[in-house]
């Protein structure tokens, strides 16, 4: 199965020059926990991914205003996926970094779509793999208690 067959079309994205503040509101409106950030409003180039927990890590935590700009927070040169790589690819891709979606971009990087989490849930059909990847994704590195 390929990612432009389960993929979210014409996802919310946000430019790294917005604030933070922007990013919540977007976030909320939309309700979504994640933003491809692109280049420019007019340029769809993928440049960043801001989630909702980097809004908290990396802004409230330091009590940073909510015109931080989204590029002091942001993660920069996400990982993507493209339309016509396989759902598996994917899957593996969100195990090894930790991460619960994936930007879609075009041969220019350009953004068009997003895959989740729940988009496999909602359409993968081999239980065993997306078992794995499910335990693989959510698994929590929390510090041992003393």
């Amino acid at each position: 199965m390929q990612i432009c067959e389960i993929m979210r079309h014409n996802p919310v994205s946000i430019t790294e020059l917005e604030t933070v503040g922007a990013a919540a509101r977007r976030m909320s409106e939309s309700n979504v926990g994640l933003l491809p950030v692109v280049a420019s409003a007019s340029a769809g180039k993928v440049v960043g991914i801001v989630t909702d927990r980097d809004l908290v890590v990396r802004v409230m935590a330091h009590e940073r205003s909510t015109s931080t700009l989204v590029r002091d927070c942001m993660t920069k040169a996400p990982v993507c996926v493209g339309l016509l790589d396989d759902v598996r690819y994917a899957m593996l891709l969100m195990s090894h970094k930790q991460v619960r979606a994936l930007p879609v971009v075009d041969l220019g990087n350009n953004l068009i779509g997003v895959i989740t989490v729940s988009d496999l849930l909602a359409h993968y059909v081999n239980g065993e793999d997306l078992d794995g990847m499910l335990r693989c994704i959510s698994r929590m590195h929390m510090p041992l208690a003393a």
